[in-house]
């Protein structure tokens, strides 16, 4: 049940309405979310109740401590490499796929077995995060807005406003026109704009690009197809989540504007990029010990972080390479900024733009790894961009004006997401507002499209 569509829209609306009105709203919450999980098939309902069932056995019945972390790890991880990895492990990894998303996976079971893990290893940290009762639990990883393709939350962000459901105590929201705000612009990102790239990027990365300018559009249109489609993805789960009365973390804040790759990754996925420092970084003593360990540290993270999206080399060596990049910026560039030469150098308005393309070019490469079926297409598809045949495109001036137009709505973006608008967003709740957002995210779901485009990370 794709977000995009009209059946999430009646079921979300019929949801709220019993949700709302309910005298056990925890409980009308939990039978929701399971029915949204049932559409997705049998197998898929199975494997999560399995999951959910067996996390909870061993919080109830096995004393905290290693053992529990260790049945923990065993069984997520288990299950994740079992279902999503089995044909890489084989070693049939010379293939090459013109795919990058593999349908067939489970839905979102990469996020809730990372959800998992994470509650398993907070609860042997600070016991009182632990919730005894099944239906809490089960809410807490099966919560449908952020079940298939996150925010990953953690115990202490969502467990208590779940148990606050339970005892029939829901918050009450007065700010509906921010919820609805937020389910607008993630349509609008993921039906006009995502959705509008997406036969472009598929037929330069499918047919393979025939000049310079072709490659480097393709790649350039893909950067911005996954961001307006993930981010509007994590926009409608958190503004459903917030009508819902549950408030989800933020998982995006205009990463193209980044300047560096940390500050990148503190602004991409942000909630898979913590999950990546607090339980693997930090337990590995990332920022102990000599400069060639932190970065082989950082090299493993990484390579994971890479492999979790896909099993791909190209998926390990998009994650390796942002290492690399990572690791570069950290032992070179840093301490150079931090020169008296550096300082006087990023004081200049012109230098620190430069800085920023360079910076954004070095993303839009690294992406033609995420999006190319195998490393070995992507490293066809570099070598077009930077040493392909340049003809002349009549088109050129348009590309150049809607590339632009990219970076410019990120920028604008941006802009409204700062306090001004959000007091603007209050002075404007009202009923004729919530109605007419309403309104305008049902001519969304309903506009005519000629190609099913379902969102990226549905299947990750």
């Amino acid at each position: 049940m794709y977000f995009n569509t009209l059946a999430y829209f009646g079921f979300f609306v019929l949801t709220l309405l019993i949700v709302r009105y309910s005298r056990k709203p925890g409980i009308a919450l939990l039978l929701a979310s399971a029915a949204f999980y049932v559409a997705a098939g049998w197998f898929d309902t199975a494997l999560i109740a399995t999951l959910v069932g067996t996390n909870w056995l061993l919080f109830r019945y096995v004393a905290a401590g290693k053992t529990r972390l260790i049945l923990a790890v065993v069984v997520n991880i288990g299950v994740l490499a079992a279902i999503k990895y089995r044909v890489f492990l084989s070693g049939d990894v010379g293939v090459d796929h013109t795919a990058y998303i593999d349908t067939v996976l489970p839905l979102g079971i990469s996020f809730y077995t990372f959800q998992l893990l994470a509650y398993q290893i907070d609860v042997v940290r600070e016991p009182r995060l632990g919730e005894r009762r099944i239906g809490p639990f089960t809410l807490f990883i099966m919560f449908f807005p952020q079940l298939i393709a996150g925010p990953i939350v953690r115990a202490r962000q969502l467990l208590p406003q779940i148990v606050r459901l339970f005892a029939g105590r829901p918050r009450i929201l007065r700010l509906y026109c921010y919820g609805l705000a937020l389910c607008t612009l993630g349509l609008c990102k993921k039906v006009i704009l995502a959705d509008s790239l997406a036969p472009m990027v598929d037929d330069i990365f499918f047919l393979g690009p025939a000049t310079m300018i072709q490659a480097w559009t393709g790649a350039w249109l893909f950067t911005f197809q996954i961001y307006f489609d993930f981010s509007g993805y994590s926009d409608i789960a958190i503004g459903s989540a917030y009508l819902l009365g549950i408030r989800l973390p933020h998982n995006f804040r205009t990463p193209y504007l980044s300047t560096s790759p940390r500050e990148f990754w503190q602004q991409w996925h942000i909630t898979l990029s913590t999950w990546i420092r607090d339980y693997l970084y930090v337990p590995l003593g990332g920022s102990k010990g000599t400069s060639a360990r932190q970065l082989a540290v950082l090299l493993l993270v990484m390579g994971i972080a890479g492999l979790w999206h896909g099993a791909s080399t190209s998926f390990i060596l998009w994650g390796g390479l942002w290492g690399c990049y990572i690791g570069l910026h950290r032992c070179v560039l840093a301490p150079l900024a931090r020169s008296g030469i550096g300082e006087h150098f990023l004081r200049n308005a012109l230098a620190k733009a430069c800085l920023w393309v360079i910076h954004l070019v070095i993303i839009v490469c690294l992406w033609v790894f995420f999006r190319a079926g195998s490393s070995t297409v992507a490293w066809d598809y570099l070598g077009v961009m930077f040493n392909g045949p340049v003809e002349p495109s009549s088109n050129l001036s348009l590309l150049v004006v809607g590339c632009v137009s990219l970076i410019a709505l990120h920028y604008v973006e941006a802009q409204g997401r700062c306090a001004t608008s959000r007091f603007t967003v209050r002075r404007w709740n009202r009923p004729i507002v919530w109605g007419a957002l309403a309104g305008f995210c049902l001519w969304l779901v309903v506009l005519p499209s000629y190609t099913e485009n379902p969102f990226i990370y549905f299947r990750f």
